[in-house]
C-alpha cells in the first residue's frame, strides 16, 4: 500500500516537471491605443501670463497627464485630474506682447502619447493693467484733509469669465509724514489700519460700483517721515455682470487707521476714520479686459436693416437710401460691415435745371475700438461707382468705369445702437476718374463730402 503511494507521487511529481519543462504557448496582450488628441486649445491672457485650458482627451488604458510644447520645446507637464473637464497648465515669466504657439499631448498608463493638438497661437496684450499710482485727500477728524497714496499692482487677464470671477492683486497705502507726526505726539507707536477699495466697472451701457476689503495690517509709526503698508485685495466680479469691453477704474478709498502704544494697546477711545476721494487730476483706470462666458472667447454680431437719407453736399443732392449693417462684438474691438444699395440722387443744376447722378457706394470692412461710453464708432473705406448722370433730362455717357479715383474714407457711428439704432455716416468721394469726355465735369459735381442718416431695424 505504502509502495503504491508512493510510485503515485513519484508518477505525479515526474508530470509536475515535465509540464513544467514544455514551453506554455503564452496569449500576447493586445497592444493598447494611444489616446486621443486634446482638443479646443485657448488661453486666459495677462500681459505676463498665458493659463492654458484645453478639452481632456480619453484614453481606454486612462490618460496620466499631458505635455506642453511652445514653439516645438517641452516646457512643462500638466496632471490628469479625474472629474475635473478641462485639462490646465499656467505660463509665466512672459512680456507684453510676447507671440507663441502651444501644442499639447497626452499620455497614458502603458506609455502611449497622443496625436498633438491643433496649434494654439496667442498674443499677450499689452492692457492697461500693471502698476496704477494714486493721490487719495483724506479728510481726518482732528487732523483735516491728509494725502495718502496708493499704489495698485494688479495682472488682470485679457477677458475674465463667469467661472473666474475673483482677480487678486495687491495695494501699498502711504500715509504722509504731517499725519504719521500728529498721531505720533498722540502717544502711537504702533498703527493698525484696514479698509476698503472701491472700484467702478464701465461698459458700454451701464456702470457699477464694487469695494474690495483690504486685509488687516499693523505697523510702526516712524520716528519721522510717513508710513506705508501693503496689503492684498481681490478684485470680484458680480453675479449677473453684463458681457463685453470693460473698464475697472480704481476711484475712491476708505481708511480706517487705530493708533496702538509700545504694549500694543489702543490709545484713545477710537480710531479714526475717511471716506478719501482721487486728488483732482489723479488717474482711476486700473485695467481693460473683456468679461464673457467660459469655454470661449466671447463674440457677438448683430445685424440691421437700414434706411434714411443720404445727401451729396457739393450739389445739394438728396436721395432715399437703403443697405444693411452687421457689427461683431469682440469683447476688445469691433468690426462691421455696412452694403449701401445704389441710389439715385436728385439736385438742381445752377439752382433750377432738374439732374440726377446714380452712386453706388461699397463699403469694405469697417473697425472701431470699444470704450466704456455707449458710442458705436466705426471706420474704414469704401469704393464708389457713379452709374448715371442726367443734366435737365439728357442723359450724360459715364459707361461703365465712372469710379472714385481712390479709396473713400467713411465713417458710421450711432449712440447706443442696442436701444436708439440710429446711425449717423459721413464720407468724402475724391475726384473721379474714367466718365468718359465729360469726367471734368462729372466730377466738379459729385466730388466732396456726403453723408446718410439711416434707421436701423434689426434683422435677428
Amino acid at each position: 500500500m505504502r509502495s503504491m503511494v508512493l510510485r503515485r507521487l513519484v508518477v505525479l511529481l515526474a508530470l509536475l516537471l515535465a509540464g513544467s519543462l514544455v514551453p506554455a504557448t503564452a496569449t500576447a496582450a493586445a497592444p493598447s491605443n494611444p489616446p486621443s488628441k486634446p482638443d479646443r486649445v485657448w488661453a486666459y491672457l495677462t500681459p505676463r501670463t498665458a493659463d492654458l485650458r484645453w478639452s481632456p482627451s480619453t484614453d481606454d488604458q486612462g490618460v496620466t497627464g499631458y505635455d506642453v510644447y511652445r514653439d516645438g520645446a517641452l516646457i512643462g507637464r500638466a496632471p490628469s485630474v479625474s472629474g475635473v473637464p478641462w485639462g490646465e497648465f499656467k505660463i509665466t515669466g512672459l512680456a507684453p506682447r510676447t507671440k507663441a504657439t502651444v501644442t499639447i499631448t497626452a499620455r497614458d498608463a502603458d506609455g502611449n502619447t497622443s496625436a498633438p493638438s491643433d496649434p494654439y497661437t496667442f498674443t499677450t496684450p499689452d492692457g492697461t493693467s500693471g502698476i496704477l499710482d494714486q493721490v487719495y485727500v483724506c479728510p481726518f477728524p482732528k487732523y483735516g484733509d491728509q494725502e495718502v497714496t496708493v499704489r495698485s499692482d494688479a495682472d488682470f487677464p485679457s477677458a475674465i469669465y463667469q467661472s473666474h470671477e475673483r482677480v487678486p492683486f495687491s495695494a501699498t497705502i502711504g500715509l504722509g509724514a504731517e499725519l504719521t507726526a500728529a498721531l505720533a505726539r498722540e502717544g502711537a507707536h504702533r498703527l493698525r489700519a484696514t479698509g476698503w477699495l472701491y472700484n467702478t466697472l464701465y461698459q458700454r451701457y451701464w456702470s457699477r460700483t464694487n469695494s474690495a476689503a483690504m486685509a488687516l495690517a499693523t505697523f510702526d509709526v516712524p520716528a519721522s517721515g510717513g508710513a506705508e503698508f501693503s496689503s492684498p485685495v481681490t478684485f470680484r466680479l458680480e453675479a449677473g455682470s453684463a458681457l463685453g469691453a470693460t473698464e475697472l477704474h480704481v476711484d475712491g478709498l476708505f481708511l480706517q487707521l487705530r493708533a496702538l502704544d509700545a504694549e500694543g494697546e489702543p490709545v484713545g477711545s477710537a480710531g479714526i476714520s475717511a471716506r478719501c476721494k482721487p486728488k483732482a487730476g489723479t488717474p482711476t483706470l486700473l485695467a481693460t479686459f473683456g468679461i464673457g462666458w467660459e469655454g470661449t472667447p466671447w463674440e457677438r454680431t448683430d445685424a440691421y436693416k437700414a434706411v434714411g437719407k443720404a445727401t451729396l453736399r457739393t450739389p445739394a443732392a438728396d436721395a432715399k437710401v437703403s443697405g444693411r449693417l452687421a457689427v461683431t462684438d469682440k469683447l476688445l474691438s469691433l468690426e462691421g460691415e455696412l452694403t449701401i444699395d445704389p441710389a439715385r440722387f436728385d439736385f438742381k443744376l445752377l439752382g433750377f435745371l432738374p439732374s440726377t447722378a446714380g452712386l453706388h457706394l461699397q463699403p469694405g470692412k469697417l473697425t472701431g475700438e470699444r470704450d466704456s461710453s455707449p458710442l458705436t464708432k466705426l471706420s474704414g473705406t469704401a469704393t464708389a461707382r457713379v452709374t448715371e448722370v442726367t443734366l435737365f433730362g439728357f442723359a450724360i455717357a459715364v459707361g461703365e468705369t465712372c469710379v472714385a479715383a481712390g479709396p473713400v474714407p467713411i465713417t458710421a457711428q450711432g449712440e447706443n445702437l442696442a436701444f436708439q439704432r440710429d446711425l449717423s455716416v459721413s464720407f468724402t468721394l475724391p475726384e473721379l476718374t474714367g466718365c468718359g469726355p465729360l469726367t471734368q465735369l462729372v466730377s466738379g459735381l459729385l466730388a466732396g463730402p456726403g453723408s446718410a442718416e439711416l434707421q436701423l431695424t434689426p434683422t435677428g
